[in-house]
């Protein structure tokens, strides 16, 4: 029900062929209103996005912008000569065919709330300690284990196999 209060573009190839805002007003019979907002996450991060909703509901009531535009765009600029030190797969093409993914119309997709305890945790974090990341002696944080984990119940339940390339995106 969720992914009708807003408009999607799933079926864009590329993070590039996302569309820079979309906005979607739904109404409902009693009287309330949802204001569904996606902003590629090219153009703006979460505080970016936070403060954009913040200026627009002040001007929606007449209000001066309660936080200004930053429109300082030097910091923006690349290094001269530009140089790119790490592959940015995310903007890669997808490696699936369309065909293979789940469809959620014949297979919707179930919302979950988990809850962890923090024994829970506390036994995860030192399951990570015995990790062995490619002979790296880093220790992965509860956040990266706890992701790790429902990633892999994910693509365990859309019947991705083990030899399929994916990719858990998370905003910093």
């Amino acid at each position: 029900m969720l992914r009708k209060l807003v408009k999607h573009s799933d079926g864009a190839p590329t993070i590039l062929e996302v569309p820079l805002l979309s906005v979607q007003v739904t109404t409902f019979k009693c009287g309330g209103i949802v204001v569904g907002i996606v902003v590629n996450h090219v153009l703006v991060d979460g505080k970016a996005l936070t403060d954009f909703i913040a200026c627009w509901n002040d001007l929606a009531q007449a209000k001066p912008p309660s936080v200004l535009p930053f429109l300082d765009r030097s910091v923006l600029c690349p290094r001269q000569p530009p140089r790119i030190d790490l592959p940015h797969h995310e903007y890669a093409p997808r490696d699936r065919q369309h065909g293979l993914m789940v469809d959620p119309e014949t297979k919707p997709l179930v919302y979950e709330i988990v809850r962890f305890q923090a024994t829970h945790s506390h036994s995860a974090q030192e399951s990570g300690k015995n990790c062995n990341l490619n002979g790296s002696s880093l220790v992965p944080t509860t956040f990266e284990i706890i992701s790790a984990l429902m990633w892999i119940s994910r693509t365990k339940a859309l019947g991705i196999g083990h030899h399929e390339t994916t990719k858990l995106l998370i905003a910093g």
